[in-house]
């Protein structure tokens, strides 16, 4: 129960691991964050000590998505990175495709909601605490491993803390040096009965796995519910 609970707050709102400015508690992600958005498994590297170490082929979302019983899958990539201009560190920095369903949880305050419009043009969103406290508006420039970011968008995510950044999947990959990698991926089922889930996790654990040479590397889990 706790690991599960500890990839939930990894995956989908991570914001502990860094300094923020002025000194503010991130908030906490609510309990049943989860369910609230629908997630039936969160897929990661079994093998990792930090689920925002582990990596994995993005082809392994491609795989799930096609998998009967499978409604949406969003494959992202998440790591801690310095806002090099503005003396921030351990910022969460997450990619997702510009289809993303997680993208269709985030509530635009200003701006625009990335998409495909905006790739490989280094734009990014922020979450408005992160905003607020680090002093960025719509237009300012963040510079990141000597890349420097354009915020298109100031956003709130419901049930969810907001002190991380939002890059689009490959302009996340560019910038972390993981090309064609991805760190995990969240699953909705159509059916999330419990003979359902498992059905879908031995798929993935089992053949989804195999055919991309990652047979007993990857792990399918629950997200825990309170």
């Amino acid at each position: 129960m706790k690991r599960q609970l500890t990839l939930l707050v990894l995956l989908l709102a991570p914001a502990g691991c860094g300094s923020v400015a002025g000194g503010e508690k991130p908030q906490q992600p609510r309990p049943d964050l989860a369910q609230q958005l629908g997630i039936s498994l969160i897929v990661m590297r079994a093998d990792a000590l930090n689920p925002m170490t582990g990596r994995m082929d993005e082809r392994v979302g491609r795989e799930i998505a096609a998998l009967d019983g499978v409604r949406d899958v969003c494959p992202g990539l998440v790591a801690p990175i310095s806002f090099d201009n503005l003396g921030q560190q351990g910022i969460i920095v997450q990619g997702w495709p510009p289809d993303a369903f997680m993208f269709g949880e985030l509530k635009v305050l200003e701006g625009k909601k990335l998409s495909t419009e905006f790739r490989g043009k280094r734009g990014i969103m922020l979450g408005k605490d992160l905003a607020r406290n680090a002093k960025l508006s719509l237009g300012s420039e963040v510079e990141m491993s000597d890349e420097k970011y354009h915020v298109l968008g100031i956003f709130e995510g419901v049930g969810m803390d907001n002190f991380r950044a939002v890059l689009l999947l490959e302009d996340a990959q560019q910038l972390m040096d993981y090309k064609g990698k991805i760190t995990e991926c969240t699953v909705r089922l159509k059916d999330n009965s419990e003979q359902a889930i498992k059905a879908v996790q031995a798929q993935i654990e089992g053949p989804v796995a195999a055919k991309l040479g990652l047979a007993g590397k990857i792990r399918a889990t629950e997200p825990a519910h309170p």
